[in-house]
């Protein structure tokens, strides 16, 4: 038991050293199932050692479940803690507010390079954040000048919002929208 405590606590450390350096919902749960091993058999080990030295005391037929009970609490606190912690990295969602900030800020900073935004689809998936944005460029402008921008935003986005995937397309139509607005629908003349 003292071995099982002492790795599992080095193997809970090191699982959440890289987890913090790079989030990841796989080393996130992995962390926290070593720290709970390490709970668990830190519990045994103690029940086990508390158990045997008490003897002589009736009340040490108790330790036991004790221990038990609080091995209990402890691993429903961490199932509470996947869940409420992990369980949304591994769904797609959309990107914080702090971020969504950012891209507007970019766009702002490019704004007389370009001619209108015609969307932008940002969302999370694990630790990777996906970002579209779809620009109408004058169409006088050179390709080359355009791909010009377009790689400067790219690269500035990219470095600013860490684990970020930017595409940036050339878009003449709003994007997003698939019904057409009754007013401008085709009318059925029968």
């Amino acid at each position: 038991m003292t071995v099982g405590v002492c790795v599992n606590s080095w193997l809970s450390v090191k699982n959440y050293r890289i987890a913090k350096k790079k989030h990841s919902p796989v080393m996130d749960s992995q962390w926290r199932l070593f720290r709970a091993k390490a709970f668990s058999d830190g519990c045994v080990l103690l029940a086990l050692i508390l158990s045997l030295a008490l003897a002589k005391y009736s009340w040490s037929l108790y330790i036991d479940p004790f221990a038990s009970f609080a091995m209990i609490g402890f691993l429903i606190f961490s199932a509470y803690g996947v869940i409420t912690n992990s369980i949304y990295d591994l769904m797609d969602k959309t990107i914080e507010e702090s971020l969504q900030l950012i891209i507007v800020g970019e766009l702002v900073a490019y704004f007389d390079e370009y001619k209108s935004l015609q969307g932008v689809r940002s969302r999370r998936s694990g630790g990777d954040i996906y970002v579209e944005i779809f620009l109408e460029f004058d169409g006088e402008k050179k390709m080359a000048e355009i791909q010009n921008v377009i790689n400067n935003m790219k690269n500035t986005l990219e470095t600013k919002i860490k684990g970020s995937h930017v595409i940036i397309s050339p878009s003449s139509s709003p994007v997003g929208w698939s019904m057409p607005i009754k007013d401008n629908a085709p009318q059925d003349k029968n």
